[in-house]
């Protein structure tokens, strides 16, 4: 994609991890701390002639956890969202 900057991996690695941050506090904000055992956040972006990005988040609320699949796939799509502006520049 020739809109797309070149990154350096630290670069790279630097969005990425802004990006997991952004998605950890946006989750904490519609669940309460006490509620979340672990949340998990892999963001993975190859950058080559294509841009390929997956994303995968995994909460355990305890037996609140279905309760939150939706706001878990939410999640999935804003990180992608905030992926993309932030490879566009």
């Amino acid at each position: 994609m020739s809109y797309m900057k070149n990154f350096t991996s630290d670069e790279l690695a630097e969005i990425i991890n802004r990006v997991e941050e952004h998605i950890r506090e946006y989750i904490e904000s519609k669940i309460s701390k006490k509620l979340i055992n672990s949340l998990d956040i892999l963001i993975d972006v190859e950058l080559d002639e294509t841009l390929e990005v997956n994303v995968e988040i995994e909460l355990d609320a305890g037996p609140l956890s279905e309760k939150y699949q939706s706001l878990i796939e939410e999640s999935v799509d804003l990180a992608h969202k905030i992926l993309e502006k932030e490879l566009r520049g």
